[in-house]
């Protein structure tokens, strides 16, 4: 039997100056993943370039080789307040790329190629 209310009182949880940073990309399979990173709170809030990087095991996802499987997500490009942890208000979803060891987007980082594309023609009007 669920109990949403249970649930709702720990979303709710005094983080004691600590913000939640879910750093979310697309795996090999076009599915979601995600990783929490509690960081201490930032006087006027975190921007993309404040994020430290984060990393995972690639060979979980399907993204990389076992012999060479760090996948790194570095400081994403949108930031958005998470609408389910909502204590405080500070709390933030990092919409995230994915990159390999030597640096080389992940060949499963779409967003990666179309941001290049679109910088590229953004003189041009739609």
């Amino acid at each position: 039997m669920s109990q949403p209310n249970n649930l709702q009182k720990y979303m709710e949880l005094n983080q004691k100056g600590r913000v939640m940073v879910e750093y979310i990309w697309i795996d090999s399979e076009g599915g979601g993943r995600s990783k929490s990173r509690t960081l201490e709170a930032k006087e006027g809030g975190y921007k993309p370039k404040d994020l430290p990087i984060c990393n995972f095991d690639g060979s979980s996802t399907g993204q990389a080789p076992g012999d060479n499987s760090d996948v790194y997500v570095p400081p994403p490009r949108r930031l958005f307040a998470d609408p389910f942890r909502t204590e405080g208000g500070t709390n933030i979803l990092a919409l995230c790329d994915c990159y390999n060891a030597d640096g080389t987007a992940n060949k499963f980082n779409a967003r990666h190629e179309a941001a290049k594309i679109m910088s590229q023609q953004a003189a041009h009007e739609p």
